[in-house]
């Protein structure tokens, strides 16, 4: 029984620790959260066109990259990387 004790006991610290982690996560997620915020919307290249880089996050998969949709006159005609995104760094998937 002592064996069992002593299993438990450090599957309880295990735990607490993941429990840690897990909060450090969510702190980290929260600063990405307001830093994206300030990012919404990048100026446009040339004044004088109607274009406008719009960011948002590719819907393709679960892992949230970041993206411009290339917009004129209302209409998206192209999208171009985030390049200050923390998830792609940048860089485009094949799949988005």
């Amino acid at each position: 029984m002592a064996g069992m004790e002593t299993r438990m006991a450090g599957m309880e610290t295990r735990m607490a620790g993941m429990e840690t982690r897990m909060a450090g996560m969510e702190t980290r997620m929260a600063g990405m959260e307001t830093r994206m915020a300030g990012m919404e919307t990048r100026p446009t290249r040339e004044a004088r066109m109607s274009i406008e880089y719009r960011a948002t996050i590719c819907p393709y998969c679960s892992c949230g990259c970041g993206i411009y949709l290339v917009v004129k006159d209302g209409k998206i005609i192209g999208q171009e990387p985030w390049k200050a995104h923390p998830v792609n760094e940048g860089k485009n998937c094949p799949k988005g």
